[in-house]
């Protein structure tokens, strides 16, 4: 019943915050240079929101070893034997071995629907591609209920 209540709630905000929209931009729909003017704005604004999201993208972005090595653990019946599959994962920046590291070994926390799993992974590169060669449990810790 909490999330049929929540979910009418953020419903309704949605179509309040387009109706507040289209109210506060009325006005310049109007006249021929009000259309030129939010036309201005929208583009600046998109080129704006464009930039920082490659910007962060690029920053955010992990070695090629630990991006593909959380693709592997996702499909992994190492992974979906102990907690099933996992929706986020935690790791430790400064920890990741230099990309020209071969082997490169990783620690890692996914975090599954209950369960967090902690393990340590060993990528090998092939080629252009990373595989993912051995995955070690650390430990398996319940996670926050709600």
């Amino acid at each position: 019943m909490l999330y049929l209540i929540i979910f009418v709630l953020v419903l309704l905000l949605f179509f309040a915050s387009f109706y507040w929209v289209y109210k506060s931009i009325k006005p310049y729909l109007k006249s021929r240079d009000g259309r030129k003017s939010l036309l201005m704005w929208f583009s600046i604004l998109f080129l704006i929101s464009t930039s920082g999201y490659l910007l962060i993208s690029h920053l955010m972005k992990g070695p090629k070893y630990f991006e593909q090595g959380i693709s592997q653990l996702h499909g992994s019946k190492f992974v979906k034997d102990r907690i099933n599959d996992f929706n986020a994962y935690t790791y430790y920046s400064e920890k990741l071995p230099k990309e020209t590291d071969n082997p490169a070994i990783f620690q890692v926390e996914l975090h599954g629907d209950s369960l967090n799993l902690y393990v340590t992974c060993t990528m090998k590169r092939e080629g252009e591609q990373w595989k993912l060669i051995n995955i070690r449990q650390d430990s398996l810790l319940k996670g926050k209920q709600e």
